[in-house]
């Protein structure tokens, strides 16, 4: 009777068995066909697989470089080194203009608050260091780099008067691409509530006012006192695209495709081939679904863990907004330095979008395209708020704050100096302003000649 049974069992089993088998090499043969109809391949090997997205993700910029300071607003992630972000001879020959390396080059690291810096904040300098911290967006940010080279004429005069008196210059970058008024208030303010020391403050701003207030309300309808709600929304949606891919990638179909990779490295079935790829497709398609919901916009479906101001207003409307707020910003930066016997500069860049006697050259237009942005029109946003701050400066000097107006800095510049529709200048440009701004500070008694 048992044995009977064991006999009825196998045969069940030896049918399982040949019905496996030729199902697999009917689909093995199917397989072969429909890639060598389709691919025209006869070899695994030698076809493309389709890459699975959810590994790009990983060098994604914003989510990779990019962290949210919980007072300052979208800072760079701190360690992160200048070499590495700043990859040569890019560097050096399209954003300088110049073939050498910079001094600081190789070992500038972003520090403890986010800042491209080599010190951490606070900063205990000696009694014979002069610090000068620089304060802004990036124009400011490539301006105070340009001032820590060692062979950078940037900041000559300010560096060697004060060298003369034996003292060590340490200039602390405290501007960042985005950063916006009031952002260099609070900056200040945190940093000298934390023991920070100055010696010389210098603010350089004015685009950012213009073009991120603008980017904040088309874009996002938040007030645009707020930081840039392009990176702060950017930020956000990466860290929550970067949970919901780890839960993708705990799915079935993640596990599927796994297992049948593994074995078909080996193996190199066709049949196995196309179960991998309808795994890489499934999974790549839930997370291009994912990715149109959270991209640098704000998404309404999420309730995001930030308190963020709206606005109903247009930028249009707001011009005299945003010039007041640039203006109590820098009102407040000076009453704050002046409470600490520490100058404070205010300096109001120059860009190309609001009128002045520099002629463009032919790289500058050409190949650097620095009238391009033809999405943004930052020829109708710069004059707009510009021309408000030329008026509002002057209550700003009434007010005892050392403000120069840096439209006209390259007035009489021929060579090229601007490198991108976003108002970024290369060495000429920061070396320019410079000379401007302490011609200025020299004619305000800061600095002697």
């Amino acid at each position: 009777m048992v044995y009977k049974k064991l006999v009825k069992f196998m045969k069940i089993f030896l049918r399982i068995i040949i019905a496996f088998c030729c199902f697999a090499f009917a689909a093995e043969i199917i397989a072969r066909l429909v890639v060598l109809i389709s691919a025209g391949k006869t070899s695994v090997d030698s076809i493309e697989k389709t890459k699975l997205l959810v590994s790009q993700n990983d060098t994604d910029p914003i989510r990779c470089k990019m962290k949210i300071h919980p007072y300052l607003g979208a800072l760079t992630k701190e360690g992160i080194k200048f070499s590495e972000n700043n990859p040569n001879p890019f560097y050096t020959n399209r954003i300088l203009g110049i073939s050498r390396i910079p001094s600081y080059y190789e070992n500038l690291i972003v520090n403890n608050h986010g800042f491209w810096m080599y010190q951490n904040l606070p900063y205990i300098a000696s009694e014979k260091t002069f610090v000068i911290g620089i304060f802004g967006g990036s124009v400011a940010y490539h301006f105070c780099l340009s001032a820590m080279d060692g062979e950078s004429r940037t900041l000559k005069t300010l560096k060697s008067l004060y060298k003369s008196k034996g003292y060590e210059i340490v200039f602390l970058n405290l501007a960042s691409g985005g950063l916006k008024q009031p952002q260099q208030l609070l900056t200040l303010a945190y940093l000298l509530s934390i023991g920070q020391k100055f010696d010389m403050v210098i603010n350089i701003d004015g685009f950012n006012e213009a073009y991120v207030s603008w980017i904040n309300q088309e874009a996002y309808k938040i007030d645009p006192s707020m930081p840039c709600g392009q990176f702060i929304y950017g930020i956000m949606n990466a860290a929550i695209l970067n949970q919901l891919q780890e839960k993708l990638v705990s799915s079935p179909y993640f596990f599927i495709l796994q297992c049948v990779n593994k074995i078909n490295s080996k193996t190199k079935s066709f049949f196995l081939f196309l179960v991998s790829e309808l795994a890489t497709k499934k999974l790549n398609k839930n997370l291009t679904n994912i990715s149109k919901d959270l991209t640098n916009q704000e998404n309404h479906k999420i309730d995001y863990p930030i308190q963020i101001v709206k606005t109903k207003k247009t930028f249009w409307e707001s011009g005299d907004d945003i010039v007041g707020t640039w203006a109590s910003a820098s009102v407040s930066m000076d009453s704050l330095c002046k409470r600490n016997n520490i100058p404070y500069i205010h300096v109001m860049q120059p860009n190309q979008y609001f009128p002045s006697a520099k002629k463009f050259t032919d790289k500058e237009i050409k190949e650097y395209n620095v009238l391009g942005a033809a999405e943004v029109p930052l020829q109708k946003i710069v004059p707009f708020i510009y021309s408000k701050m030329k008026k509002e400066s002057k209550n700003l000097i009434d007010r005892g704050v050392c403000f120069i107006d840096g439209t006209q800095a390259f007035d009489e510049k021929q060579e090229t100096v601007y490198i991108d529709w976003a108002c970024h200048f290369n060495e000429n440009g920061n070396v320019g302003l410079s000379l401007f701004i302490e011609d200025g500070m020299q004619k305000r008694g800061i600095i002697k000649k």
